[in-house]
């Protein structure tokens, strides 16, 4: 793989983990703190990723995730500069 196309395809992903931070409430159905099915369930209609072992929504959790993470990783990058 080349240089450009890595680098490419790295903006790429992390500007779709962005977008996925950005618009975490329309692109996720739950609270992601609120049980809303039984442990450890597996993917089904209303949960693309399924539960954790206390019934929240993966997919909730992960892109709500998302935020926390990317501010920690620009505070630190700020930091560092």
């Amino acid at each position: 793989m080349s240089g450009k196309l890595g680098a490419s395809l790295a903006v790429t992903w992390l500007g779709l983990v962005v977008l996925l931070s950005l618009f975490a409430p329309l692109v996720t159905a739950h609270d992601p703190f609120q049980p809303v099915a039984a442990a450890l369930s597996g993917p089904a209609p209303g949960l693309p990723l399924g539960s954790d072992a206390l019934g929240r929504d993966l997919w909730a959790r992960l892109a709500y995730g998302a935020r926390i993470t990317l501010t920690a990783a620009g505070l630190a990058t700020a930091l560092a500069v």
